[in-house]
């Protein structure tokens, strides 16, 4: 029996170019966007979390920098365009940075199971996309 076009609607046509499926959404620019923002809002959870174990009262000062690094991630892959922020984009991704780096290392000399196995690795990865974000242009 023959096939016609619409029987196979589902199969793919171009096999070269959809084997590459992965490769094409996993790319820098995307894994830099969408990791420092996952990594911020996990970070941001976290600190709610913390805050109905009553684990700190400093996580509200935590929340609210996480909100402002939101705010900066999505002005610099381009959800926001706010002219305020255009200056201080990058030297603010800079100094997040750092935090990420400090954290990380700071993390790592709790003695919390949850920070040293967590939030100690999820900072260095923080640190990473923030890197690929800077970079992106160049990229």
């Amino acid at each position: 029996m023959k096939k016609n076009k619409k029987d196979d609607f589902l199969e793919i046509e171009d096999k070269k170019s959809s084997c590459c499926f992965l490769k094409n959404i996993l790319t820098l620019s995307n894994l830099a966007s969408f990791g420092s923002l996952a990594t911020l809002l996990f970070l941001i959870f976290f600190q709610i979390y913390t805050l109905s174990i009553g684990f700190s009262n400093f996580a509200y000062i935590s929340i609210i920098f996480n909100i402002f690094f939101v705010v900066i991630v999505l002005q610099k892959i381009g959800v926001l365009n706010l002219n305020i922020l255009t200056k201080i984009v990058n030297p603010t991704l800079k100094f997040l940075m750092f935090l990420y780096i400090l954290n990380a290392i700071l993390s790592l000399f709790l003695d919390d199971i949850l920070y040293n196995f967590v939030i100690s690795p999820l900072n260095i990865f923080g640190a990473y996309f923030i890197f690929l974000l800077l970079k992106r242009d160049s990229i």
